[in-house]
């Protein structure tokens, strides 16, 4: 091969060389490049704290679940811990209960005996096993006869039965007894309950005792189903709601003695004597001598129906109306039902001292029905006794159909209606939601302190409001009368001598009765004319007080206002017509 051949070979291989050695120092620079940033990933790797491996705790985790999931399901054990006062309080399972360190003055809390017993009774089947004792044992007293011989076989048999049963009571108050602590045990109300039937049944089994004179021990068998209220924590919670509702209670009892005068005072005011209306013979009695012996005849047509009201002692057939009778009443009735006594000699009823009787039971008023001589409008007592009947809706019916006949229909329609809604439905509505409201507080849902926040608040803006106002007040009530009047009618002492009259006023509008005491009648319309003036005094000094606009738009003083006024008016009538007034409302 020639020089110049070999000439382009060798420039070819120098350049192929230099090629090669630029791709050499390449991969040198990127090597080193990736060696520095793997030096620099192992260098933060070293330098951060070491984690867990992933694989390794997610291996673990579903071991410790299938080590779960498989294994035996934990026993109730009972344990005993102390609390800071330094009181034992056994947990077993969800169960807790504070015992005594010592029962019996010799049972210690570590010991074995005790912690058996412990363990017995506060296991569930314990409980099961009482309750269905209990269930048993109401089913006995229920199949008892106690008007069947004492040898009977049925009353034999139960009496053995209610033994055994109650030997299973007696052995579970003494375990509770051993196993709490005496003191502990009789801390609850429920467990001495327990306590006194188990006591009961004991007195029973001494043969020394003569069991004649402590018959009223077998009353206590009674109260034996009471004892279910133990192991069933949901029936206990009802009757602790229940008893807790008792004290509140008192302001719905207190509301409904309101309402019961209340519809008594309008009964007797309204319908004193209705019940004496029948009809009659003959308009008016007649004085006639029976054996040499005078007396007032007038004799009842016998229907036994009251008239007055919507019968009137007529009857209508074929559109003619028949007149079966004359309607009349007692000699005080308050409307036009009252008899005329005239004769040539006397004009005095036998009711009024007068020197005659009536003749017979067949001329003399009497109540058609024997049980309006309990329920009636003649007194109070009578008259609440009628509302309370109303109110239980028992027969109430017959007692509105007698005022519809011997007094008005619509107003019997409308109060019989008034006393069911108010006095039976209203009352019992609010008995429930006072006793809703002590579970709400039993369940811990009280929102008593919300509801002060808010009244508090609203108090402030009406406080606030009302200083705009009294900024806002006219001149003139800024003078001494003004003053004097507001102080006199913001103090106390007012306050409660207006509420003492109101009281008394009441009082001696309960006092009436039918037929009327003339004594006590007279002196009723002067103790009425004292209450109309202190009423008056008191409507002018709150007028003074807070002006006329004020007096009106004021709720409490605007009724009070209307009732001095009616009262005003009735008095004046009744002096007017010469009859008795005064009685303010």
């Amino acid at each position: 091969m020639s020089k110049e051949e070999d000439a382009p070979r060798g420039r070819s291989a120098a350049s192929h060389g230099d090629v090669g050695w630029k791709e050499e120092q390449e991969e040198a620079r990127t090597t080193s490049k990736e060696g520095g940033a793997k030096a620099a990933k192992v260098a933060a790797l070293k330098a951060a704290p070491e984690a867990p491996p992933v694989v390794a705790a997610s291996v673990e985790e579903e071991l410790l679940q299938l080590r779960q999931r498989h294994a035996a399901p934990k026993r109730s054990v009972m344990e005993v811990h102390y609390t800071g006062a330094g009181k034992p309080v056994v947990t077993t399972g969800n169960r807790r209960k504070t015992v005594a360190v010592r029962s019996l003055c010799c049972l210690h809390i570590n010991s074995c005996p005790r912690r058996l017993i412990l363990q017995l009774v506060e296991s569930k089947w314990c409980d099961r096993l009482i309750l269905l004792c209990i269930v048993v044992n109401s089913v006995l007293l229920a199949l008892e006869k106690h008007r069947a011989p004492a040898d009977d076989p049925m009353n034999v048999t139960i009496e053995y039965i209610g033994h055994g049963l109650s030997g299973i009571f007696l052995a579970e108050c003494v375990l509770k007894i051993a196993g709490w602590g005496f003191c502990i045990y009789v801390s609850d109300a429920w467990n001495m309950l327990d306590l006194v039937v188990v006591i009961s049944a004991v007195i029973e089994w001494i043969p020394a005792i003569p069991f004649g004179g402590l018959g009223f021990l077998r009353l206590f068998r009674v109260l034996r189903p009471l004892r279910s209220l133990n192991a069933v924590p949901e029936m206990k919670v009802l009757v602790n709601t229940t008893v807790a509702a008792v004290p509140r209670l008192g302001n719905v009892a207190a509301l409904g003695a309101f309402i019961f005068v209340v519809f008594a005072i309008i009964g007797m005011t309204l319908m004193q004597g209705i019940f004496y209306r029948e009809c009659h013979e003959f308009p008016n009695p007649r004085l006639i001598e029976i054996d040499d012996t005078w007396c007032w005849s007038w004799p009842k047509l016998g229907d036994g129906a009251l008239c007055g009201g919507e019968y009137d002692c007529t009857t209508i057939e074929n559109e003619v109306r028949t007149v079966l009778g004359f309607c009349g009443g007692h000699e005080f009735d308050q409307g036009d039902f009252a008899p005329k006594f005239e004769s040539h000699l006397t004009t005095v009823g036998p009711s009024s001292g007068g020197p005659y009787d009536w003749c017979d039971d067949d001329s003399r008023p009497m109540k058609v029905a024997p049980e309006l001589d309990f329920v009636h409008f003649d007194h109070l007592g009578g008259a609440v006794l009628l509302i309370f009947q109303s109110m239980t809706m028992e027969g109430w019916t017959d007692l509105m159909y007698y005022v519809k006949d011997s007094f008005s229909f619509w107003f019997a329609v409308l109060y019989f209606f008034m006393i069911i809604v108010v006095a039976s439905h209203f009352l019992l509505n609010v008995a429930l939601a006072v006793v809703d409201e002590v579970r709400d507080d039993f369940d811990g849902d009280d929102e008593e302190d919300d509801e002060t926040e808010e009244a508090e608040g609203t108090d402030r803006a009406g406080g606030d409001a009302g200083d705009e106002e009294e900024s806002e007040e006219p001149l003139w009530k800024d003078c001494a009368p003004v003053r004097l009047a507001k102080r006199l009618t913001q103090s106390d002492h007012w306050q409660n001598f207006i509420m003492f009259i109101i009281t008394a006023n009441v009082i001696t509008m309960c006092v009436g009765q039918f037929p009327p005491n003339v004594i006590l009648e007279h002196s009723l319309v002067y103790v009425g004319y004292a209450f109309l003036g202190i009423f008056i005094v008191e409507m002018i000094v709150e007028l003074i007080a807070r002006g006329c606009k004020g007096y009106v738009t004021y709720p409490s003083t605007c009724f009070d206002g209307v009732v001095v006024i009616i009262s005003i008016i009735e008095t004046a009538i009744a002096v007017a017509s010469g009859g008795a007034g005064g009685s303010a409302l």
